[in-house]
């Protein structure tokens, strides 16, 4: 199947037809970025929000560490990556309920404070376990744990598009900055994520214990920590600014009717 996409993959561009051409050579400067973040107050707090919560980012960028030690393999990453990659898909297919329910900063703010939870709740799962890794019991709850926890990631994957592509709606004509400077939040979060997960792993003796062969339960709880509790207490740090946005409800609505007159 893999090398059947492959092959399919690379024919894309030998008998694809669809042309796309670029008819404007409109460009983002960063003095339009700066704009972007002064005179759109609820941008500049998604994108603030987004910040905080950097450690969403740090698993990643420790998997392989975090399989070797908890797992005894970097090989079996793909664990790890699977069972919270399960609540992740979840978590975004009920975004559009908890959005319709709730509207945009609360499902973000709820869905902030259940990762803080489900994350400490795994920490602490996680840190029993490794002292009695033969316990069937703590074994189903230590992997059902890292499930619960990917089932926050809605918040972090769609939210920030979909509010700023509100914001947008609420300052105009600055739809190109607004995104720039959204991927560019995104990459430099996934970078300091991973700096900062790797100075837990360092500080953990990880690399000591690998070449003995051995990893000591502080080792564990380290590169633990850094994978699950450290990333939900910033999520939960994240909705501090969260709560001064505004663009739910009527004032929403209110924005979209007049940016639909407009445009008739």
């Amino acid at each position: 199947t893999a090398i059947l996409g492959c092959v399919l993959f690379a024919l894309i561009p030998i008998i694809n037809k669809e042309r796309v051409t670029n008819t404007t050579q409109e460009k983002t400067t960063f003095k339009d970025m700066v704009a972007a973040l002064k005179n759109n107050k609820p941008f500049m707090l998604v994108i603030i929000s987004y910040f905080l919560g950097f450690g969403r980012q740090m698993a990643m960028g420790i998997q392989v560490q975090a399989a070797t030690v908890i797992l005894g393999s970097q090989n079996l990453v793909a664990v790890l990556g699977i069972v919270t990659a399960v609540g992740s898909m979840i978590s975004m297919a009920l975004c559009p309920l908890l959005i319709k329910k709730l509207n945009e900063r609360n499902a973000y703010i709820l869905l902030s404070v259940y990762g803080f939870a489900a994350s400490v709740f795994s920490f602490v799962i996680g840190h029993f376990w490794f002292q009695s890794p033969k316990n069937m019991v703590l074994t189903v709850l230590f992997y059902a744990s890292l499930f619960l926890i990917g089932l926050q990631f809605g918040a972090v994957t769609l939210m920030p598009m979909i509010m700023t592509a509100d914001t947008v709606d609420y300052y105009e004509h600055m739809e190109g900055a607004c995104y720039s400077i959204l991927t560019l939040t995104i990459k430099v979060c996934l970078a300091l994520g991973t700096a900062v997960g790797l100075i837990f792993v360092q500080k953990s003796g990880y690399y000591e214990s690998l070449s003995a062969g051995t990893f000591t339960t502080k080792t564990k709880d380290i590169i633990f920590f850094a994978y699950t509790a450290l990333p939900g207490i910033l999520a939960l740090l994240s909705i501090v600014p969260m709560f001064k946005y505004d663009i739910v409800g009527e004032k929403k609505a209110k924005i979209s009717s007049d940016l639909a007159s407009r445009r008739k």
